[in-house]
């Protein structure tokens, strides 16, 4: 084929590309992925995670070695769904405070409050 039927052409315009300038202003710096937050909460008003009191603590562990059970056995006792470290982790101050579970674990353990 001779040069009369191809043409040779470039079909596109070249592309710079540079650093995008950081932006000075706050908005701008703030997260873009709770943009759907009408009022977004500020630091002050989140509350802090209540995990279960020294007292409470003992007051489980007391009872349940009163009552003869390992961790394991009473984590089945309060329910089979339950993880077998529940109570471990209870007693060890990683699980945070939940009043309905602090009364069935002494309802189970027959402990008066």
């Amino acid at each position: 084929m001779g040069d009369k039927y191809y043409k040779e052409y470039q079909d596109f315009t070249p592309v710079v590309l540079t650093k995008k300038k950081p932006s000075s202003s706050l908005s701008s710096q703030k997260s873009k992925s709770n943009i759907h937050i009408n009022n977004p909460v500020d630091n002050d008003d989140i509350t802090p995670i209540i995990y279960y009191s020294i007292e409470k603590i003992n007051i489980i562990k007391q009872a349940r070695e009163a009552a003869g059970l390992t961790q394991k056995e009473l984590s089945k006792k309060i329910s089979s769904v339950i993880s077998s470290d529940f109570i471990s982790k209870i007693e060890g101050g990683k699980t945070p405070y939940d009043n309905q579970t602090y009364k069935k674990i002494l309802r189970v353990l027959n402990v008066k409050t």
